[in-house]
């Protein structure tokens, strides 16, 4: 179990990163029916993201599985 803790400040950095290279702010990510704090929370590694919240995302950035 400790190793998912480990993993949930990269999940949100790896988030940020892809914003950044998109050129986008957090509140435009956060628009996409997302609470602002939560997001900045989220890439901060401070929230673990939910599924439905990494879809969101995932949906504004293009990003298939």
């Amino acid at each position: 179990m400790d190793h998912i803790f480990r993993l949930m400040p990269q999940v949100g950095l790896n988030v940020k990163d892809i914003r950044v290279k998109k050129g986008l702010m957090q509140k435009e990510v956060a628009a996409a029916d997302l609470h602002p704090a939560y997001y900045n929370k989220m890439e901060k590694g401070e929230r673990e993201p939910s599924v439905e919240a990494l879809g969101k995302i995932s949906k504004l950035f293009v990003i298939t599985h």
